[in-house]
């Protein structure tokens, strides 16, 4: 099921700087972060998503997986590896898998399955749909000799 592979993620800002390195992070862009990274990722970016690799004074460097534009749309990466100045970053968020989330995301998947399979919606194990329509001709087979 896609709920269960996928899971659901929640957000929350950094706080002081004791990240850890492998967290996923999402880091997004000040106009001049936007301006300063334009020959990288573009005019338009907004929110560049990936695992940190470090963080130090100078640099947050990220293991880029995907870059979030400012009119919508996405641009996949392999991640790649992307130095951000601290001055460039208007908000950092760590992005956590959320258990509580998934469980009711899938539990209403699950459920909303069992209610058509239970309604017949499916049309599993049902019966044929009864005698033919009355306009049809009846014909008889008569073997040949």
């Amino acid at each position: 099921m896609v709920s269960l592979t996928l899971g659901c993620y929640s957000t929350r800002p950094v706080v002081g700087t004791g990240i850890p390195a492998g967290t996923q992070v999402e880091l997004q862009l000040t106009d001049a972060g936007r301006l300063a990274m334009a020959e990288t990722l573009g005019s338009s970016a907004d929110v560049v998503q990936g695992r940190l690799v470090s963080r130090d004074s100078a640099a947050w460097t990220v293991a880029v997986s995907s870059i979030q534009l400012l009119r919508g749309g996405q641009q996949v990466w392999s991640g790649e590896h992307l130095r951000i100045r601290p001055e460039h970053v208007a908000l950092a968020s760590e992005r956590r898998f959320s258990r509580g989330r998934t469980a009711i995301v899938s539990a209403a998947v699950v459920g909303v399955i069992v209610g058509i399979v239970k309604s017949g919606l499916v049309g599993m194990g049902q019966e044929d749909g009864g005698p033919a329509p009355s306009d049809s001709v009846a014909t008889v087979r008569i073997p040949r000799p």
